[in-house]
């Protein structure tokens, strides 16, 4: 079964994992999951962090011991979908139709039934709440104002945790 985007999102979140991409992944790994999705790389002049930004996906890396480079950062940034944002063709290729935002209500009711908690933090700010799944994903969502109430609207990004695998 094809899952709608927003049920790939909400795995992502839950998963702590882009597919098999983790934090502590390789770059080689990296390359191999992505396959020929178009990408563009910076690389600091002291040659500590590289970033690989694909559009909706950022992944940040950093040398390990060895001084090959490991990711350390992933990054879900599904904003960018607003603005007509490049996909990586492993996401095209697994979901259907991809909408411009992801809401937030769509998102946890995309979670509940693989059994995943998420809970606000108190990271938050005017305009954007954070949220944590069970797997330690940051989840940022949009706020909207309604009758003075403040609620999440669409999910922003998807940050998922630091710690390496």
């Amino acid at each position: 079964m094809i899952p709608e985007f927003h049920e790939f999102v909400a795995e992502v979140a839950i998963s702590n994992s882009l597919f098999e991409i983790r934090n502590g992944v390789s770059v080689g790994s990296v390359d191999q999951l992505m396959g020929e999705s178009e990408s563009y790389e910076e690389v600091d002049r002291n040659r500590y962090w590289m970033r690989r930004d694909y559009g909706l996906v950022q992944i940040d890396f950093n040398p390990d011991e060895q001084k090959e480079w490991v990711s350390f950062g992933i990054k879900l940034s599904v904003h960018r979908l607003q603005w007509g944002t490049s996909i990586p063709i492993p996401i095209v290729e697994l979901v259907s139709d991809i909408p411009e935002k992801i809401y937030f209500d769509d998102f946890l009711t995309a979670t509940e039934p693989r059994g995943c908690l998420v809970r606000r933090t108190d990271l938050n700010f005017r305009d954007e709440i954070h949220y944590m799944t069970q797997a330690g994903a940051d989840v940022v969502a949009t706020v909207k104002e309604e009758g003075g109430e403040f609620s999440p609207d669409y999910v922003w990004e998807i940050n998922l945790a630091t710690q390496r695998t």
